[in-house]
């Protein structure tokens, strides 16, 4: 929190501040109490630490100031763009609530390889993600990555979901999703807008805003610095529950994988070194097999699904984006 408030500068005009605190010893709970106190920030002890539970007492604490949106950010993330704070606020704002549109997001410069790119020029960097389109599961610059950034304008667009290291919601666009706790951390907000999109809900990301998501803040911490990435020990003592991805596929029907279908061997380690490779030597090859995600969702006829949904699953990044905000 320490290190967030000092690369982050914000105007409590324009925002209200909550730190929610989701099982922190106890003399760490005290520190953050002063902490917060000092910058004028609410320190809220999580009675249940599930992102979506939390989710939802941020927005009864909106409605208790009479505030129409929340946005969560997550720790390890800086602003780029000058005034973020006030900027942001007055887009919602303007936005309001719209009946078609669940998250909204923000361009997200995704750890050092996107940072060091940073030059004041606009660029879409990671500005989403996405669960069922083919690709990698994301709108980013890598190689084997199917979108085509030279086909997106720089203009506000929905998207299937977008990269939730800051994602806002309006209070009344809370009331379609059921809070489910299961999902203490990881995979909790995909579950969210998953729900959101099979009520043919679109995310949608907000041009000219630029945030860093800047992992190395957590060094010193004692937090791993990617958080699937370690022993399941320590995934389940700073992250929750380990069984995420079982619990998604009782409750969607599919896996949560990435992992392209094709390469999805018993050896997971050989289908690891035969994904990287094909990857590196076929970028466009590989960026249009179906990922173990796609092909379980089209191969069970039991599977969830929604107008949106579908649409998303036909949609090809490398023609642009869906849709602007402008169109809809």
């Amino acid at each position: 929190m320490k290190e967030w408030i000092k690369r982050n500068k914000y105007n409590p005009e324009d925002v209200t501040l909550v730190n929610f605190d989701v099982g922190s010893s106890v003399e760490a709970i005290n520190e953050g109490k002063i902490l917060c106190n000092e910058h004028n920030i609410i320190f809220e002890e999580a009675d249940n630490p599930a992102i979506q539970a939390c989710f939802k007492r941020a927005i009864e604490l909106a409605k208790e100031i009479s505030s129409e949106w929340v946005a969560y950010q997550q720790q390890d993330t800086w602003s780029i763009t000058k005034d973020f704070y006030h900027h942001l606020n007055t887009r919602l704002n303007n936005l309001g609530h719209r009946e078609e549109i669940g998250f909204v997001g923000v361009n997200i410069y995704h750890d050092y390889n996107d940072i060091k790119k940073i030059d004041g020029t606009e660029k879409w960097m990671t500005p989403a993600r996405c669960m069922l389109q083919v690709g990698d599961g994301w709108y980013r610059r890598k190689i084997g990555t199917r979108v085509n950034f030279d086909a997106f304008e720089q203009k506000d667009f929905l998207t299937e979901s977008i990269f939730w290291v800051l994602g806002a919601c309006h209070i009344n666009t809370f009331n379609n999703i059921k809070v489910d706790d299961r999902f203490e951390f990881i995979l909790g907000f995909d579950d969210m807008i998953f729900q959101l999109l099979l009520k043919n809900k679109y995310q949608l990301v907000l041009s000219g805003l630029d945030l860093a998501h800047d992992q190395s803040m957590k060094e010193g911490t004692g937090i791993q610095k990617k958080s699937t990435v370690a022993a399941e020990s320590l995934v389940r003592k700073f992250y929750g529950r380990t069984d995420y991805r079982k619990v998604w596929k009782d409750k969607h029907g599919f896996d949560f994988n990435f992992q392209k279908h094709r390469f999805n061997f018993k050896n997971q380690l050989l289908g690891r070194i035969c994904s990287r490779i094909v990857r590196i030597l076929l970028p466009y090859y590989f960026s249009g097999l179906d990922s173990v995600m796609r092909h379980e969702y089209k191969n069970n006829e039991k599977v969830q699904k929604s107008e949106l949904v579908e649409k998303f699953y036909k949609h090809d990044s490398k023609m642009g984006p869906i849709m602007y905000l402008e169109e809809l």
